[in-house]
């Protein structure tokens, strides 16, 4: 256990989330930072939530008109909880939520969520039960105190309603006995998704993307290609020229002064400039001279090269698609 648990807690220990208990900021870092498998979390959430909750009476099927019910809903954003509970379960595959009683004990007034990055299960007794929930923003590290932890009573994962009758003294416990009411007015119920071998953090099954090499190879050939954008400069045409180009020319204009020549040279550059690259000459011809030397072979005065900047073998198009692929198979959901 890191010290912070120590400074926490004397006896009361936590499991730590990952091996540095930062695992899902880590994993909502690389989430985040990957459109296929962000908008692919996001499809299951809403698949998962669909249409959210509705409380209708059993006779009539339309919303009900009970005023406790009402009531209740008035007080507690059950449509957001529900969001936040579907939220967490696509994620993390484990969800928790509180249950706040009233004063006297007798029925839940509140519901609320708690983040699954945030909480921590206390470290299972002899029995094998996980009686507390650590609540805290555990980004702090060694500066976290035993002020910024909540500790919430988790209830019985398997029966979650009894297990609160008995701490609530309205049922006997395992042994027949009843025991006093709790003092608690606050109980965590957690949601799990089961998978082999997790007793305290489920381990998604999406998360095997991370350990194969589909997601890294897709990271790779998006760097790839914004390293190839970056640095590769797209050149169209390419103009050679031949050096006694430019003293016909001057002769025929009958251009002689230095400051002359060189702006007549500059203007020409500009003119072949706009004429290979304007879109309103396009189908225009331009003439230009040539003359063959000694030796019986062509000597060009201008000669325009248009250069090839099609892309190779499409430019991992296909890659991308196939990991893209793969990661939306990992997370069971069809491409299209």
């Amino acid at each position: 256990l890191s010290s912070a648990a120590s400074d926490v807690y004397k006896r009361q220990r936590y499991m730590p989330f990952g091996h540095d208990n930062e695992l899902p900021f880590h994993l909502m870092h690389t989430v985040g930072g990957d459109e296929v498998l962000s908008q692919n979390l996001f499809f299951n959430i809403l698949t998962a939530y669909g249409s959210g909750i509705q409380y209708v009476d059993k006779s009539t099927g339309k919303p009900t008109g009970n005023p406790e019910i009402e009531r209740f809903f008035l007080r507690n954003s059950m449509k957001e909880f529900y969001l936040e509970q579907c939220t967490d379960m696509k994620y993390y595959f484990f969800a928790v939520a509180v249950l706040i009683l009233s004063k006297d004990g007798t029925r839940i007034v509140q519901v609320r969520h708690k983040d699954a990055c945030y909480c921590r299960f206390e470290k299972s007794d002899k029995k094998g039960r996980i009686n507390h929930v650590f609540f805290a923003n555990w980004r702090k590290g060694t500066a976290l105190k035993k002020s910024d932890v909540e500790v919430i009573t988790l209830l019985d994962e398997k029966d979650p309603l009894g297990h609160l009758e008995v701490l609530m003294g309205r049922a006997p416990g395992a042994d027949g006995l009843t025991r006093k009411r709790s003092t608690d007015s606050k109980f965590a119920v957690v949601m799990r998704f089961p998978t082999p071998g997790q007793r305290y953090y489920p381990s998604p099954y999406y998360t095997a993307i991370f350990r194969g090499d589909w997601f890294d190879l897709k990271r790779l050939i998006g760097k790839a290609k914004k390293a190839k954008i970056r640095n590769h400069a797209s050149t169209k045409y390419q103009v050679e020229i031949h050096r006694d180009y430019w003293p016909s020319l001057l002769a025929e204009e009958g251009i002689v002064d230095t400051v002359k020549a060189q702006e007549r040279i500059r203007k020409e550059k500009e003119n072949i400039r706009d004429f290979v690259t304007g879109i309103e000459n396009s189908g225009k011809v331009w003439i230009t001279g040539y003359y063959i030397d000694s030796y019986g072979k062509e000597q060009r005065m201008v000669r325009v090269q248009v250069i090839d900047n099609s892309k190779e073998g499409g430019d991992w198009s296909e890659d991308i698609q196939e990991t893209s692929n793969m990661i939306c198979y990992g997370l069971n959901i069809h491409p299209n």
